[in-house]
């Protein structure tokens, strides 16, 4: 989320224009419209106001002395803090466009919290829906960096959720134990899982299972502290699927988090030989979300490889075969499900041996090697997609 007086500067530059005039009313309103093309199957029959809130997204600002006055009176529930004028823009906004819903899938979003906690107690009760966008290890670590004194105060208890659409019972264990503030919990499963469903239903395209033998994830390794050879962990992960690939004259694909790969690239040659970065660059699968590439070669896979992306958990709920690689030492990543489809030792031939069976084993008997699946996995249901849960949730 923006800083306020980064608008503003935006503003003098001419940037960004200025309307002095109220929005109009809309029944329904998307918080962050840089997540639109996930509610495309939501919206479609919907009235709705994209709600911009990134500054790199702003092309314009409502200005009228009614905003102007609700920002200066709201201010006080903020006790005046500078960097609240903005939340109270928004807050501003949303009251005058007088939505019977807002929702958005930013799940992590402080600023969004704040917005629902401001209209708990207000008369105007609009319904605000929180839909899960990916595994939440960030409760996790913050609750990490509060214990270790990184962070002064526990941010997990700044959140408020008021309707959480997640993806299954785990989320709800996660958030009470971590004291999230969460008022009422759907368990809906993954929206981005049904929307590619949906996709491939509408343009009837055919998946073709196995098409390829192995799928590695290629993951950002994000930095933690406190947590020794984080980055390396995730690369580890990498290189033990090349050395597999090599002596078993498989030929992988890596799925790319992104359209880019320069930066991960990076990271990885400070760990891996040139060869392996060259094995790496012959076999990518960048990400296009608008053909849903990522999805479209995971559940083409046989195997899919990775340490903490949602897609592990994704492909595992349909009945797929996973291997989930915790090699960090930390519990910060540890997989919700157990069995043949989780490893934590960093060594190749326990990571061999895994592999191994999961590959001669068919979906059927791989389930069934699996623990805490029926407590801990993702919902999901082929007569009943989360787009019409979502919905359902939506129109009651």
């Amino acid at each position: 989320m923006i800083n306020f007086f980064r608008l503003i500067l935006k503003i003098l530059t001419g940037n960004v224009k200025i309307y002095f005039k109220n929005p109009s009313h809309h029944e329904y309103i998307l918080f962050d419209d840089s997540s639109i093309v996930d509610f495309k199957y939501i919206l479609k029959s919907l009235n709705y106001f994209p709600l911009k809130v990134r500054l790199d997204k702003i092309e314009y600002i409502y200005c009228s002395f009614e905003i102007l006055r609700k920002i200066i009176n709201y201010l006080k529930f903020f006790n005046y803090a500078k960097n609240s004028i903005y939340t109270c823009y928004l807050i501003s906004l949303i009251e005058i466009i007088n939505p019977r819903i807002v929702m958005s899938n930013i799940d992590n979003s402080l600023k969004y919290s704040d917005i629902i906690n401001f209209y708990q107690d207000k008369k105007n009760k609009i319904k605000f829906l929180t839909i899960q966008n990916a595994a939440r290890y960030d409760v996790i670590i913050n609750d990490l960096y509060y214990k270790k004194n990184f962070f002064s105060k526990n941010i997990n208890k700044k959140f408020f959720i008021q309707n959480f659409l997640c993806f299954g019972k785990y989320e709800i264990d996660l958030y009470k134990k971590y004291e999230v503030t969460v008022k009422n919990f759907y368990t809906v499963g993954s929206l981005c899982l049904a929307n590619f469903l949906q996709y491939i239903k509408e343009n009837k395209i055919k998946i073709k299972k196995n098409l390829y033998k192995l799928s590695v994830l290629a993951e950002v390794p994000l930095d933690i502290i406190g947590v020794k050879n984080n980055e390396y962990a995730f690369v580890q992960v990498i290189k033990f699927t090349i050395q597999y690939c090599q002596k078993n004259n498989i030929s992988p694909k890596f799925v790319w988090k992104s359209d880019d790969i320069t930066d991960q690239i990076n990271i990885y040659e400070k760990y891996l030989p040139a060869e392996y970065i060259m094995f790496i660059r012959d076999n990518v699968i960048l990400r296009n979300n608008k053909n849903y590439t990522s999805y479209m070669t995971i559940f083409q896979s046989e195997v899919l490889i990775g340490m903490a992306s949602t897609l592990l958990r994704e492909k595992l709920s349909l009945g797929e075969k996973v291997l989930c690689c915790n090699f960090s030492g930390s519990k910060v990543w540890e997989f919700p499900i157990k069995g043949i489809c989780y490893i934590e030792k960093s060594s190749y031939k326990i990571f061999e041996k895994n592999l191994d069976k999961i590959l001669i084993m068919n979906s059927s008997k791989y389930i069934k090697k699996l623990k805490n699946k029926s407590q801990f996995l993702m919902v999901y249901n082929k007569n009943l997609s989360t787009i019409d849960k979502i919905m359902k949730i939506i129109r009651d």
